[in-house]
């Protein structure tokens, strides 16, 4: 099994490649467990799409300005059905440490025994800035 570094170094090689959606298909298992943690793909000012750990998509929408996503309306859609924009904007270096940062949340909310938990903490710890030169 490859370490979380070499995914993640891997991911990015694919993603620069072209080949947005393998590259997301490859940290689906990076991406801690539970239904409030999911790693934003793009945003506007008024949508945001997110995957989660089983490689659903959904769509967030504010209900007003200011409002965080997290207190908005979402829905989850097919990637079929996922606008073609969306992964032409993606900044995967952007989802790498958006990665890491909620890797860090779900240890500092979840991190007791569990299998996630070696791999989450070796996420946390990983220079995405020197992951992302490499």
């Amino acid at each position: 099994m490859s370490s979380p570094h070499e995914i993640l170094s891997e991911a990015l090689r694919i993603a620069r490649g072209g080949d947005i959606r393998r590259a997301l298909q490859i940290i689906l298992p990076l991406i801690p467990p539970g239904e409030d943690y999911g790693v934003e793909l793009v945003s506007t000012p008024n949508l945001s799409y997110y995957i989660d750990r089983g490689g659903l998509i959904s769509i967030s929408k504010r209900l007003e300005e200011g409002i965080p996503y997290m207190m908005s309306t979402s829905r989850r859609i097919a990637w079929d059905l996922l606008p073609s924009w969306v992964l032409e904007e993606v900044d995967f270096c952007k989802i790498l440490k958006d990665l890491a940062r909620i890797n860090a949340e779900w240890l500092a909310r979840e991190g007791r025994a569990h299998p996630h938990t070696r791999v989450a903490r070796e996420i946390a710890s990983i220079n995405i800035d020197e992951v992302c030169r490499e």
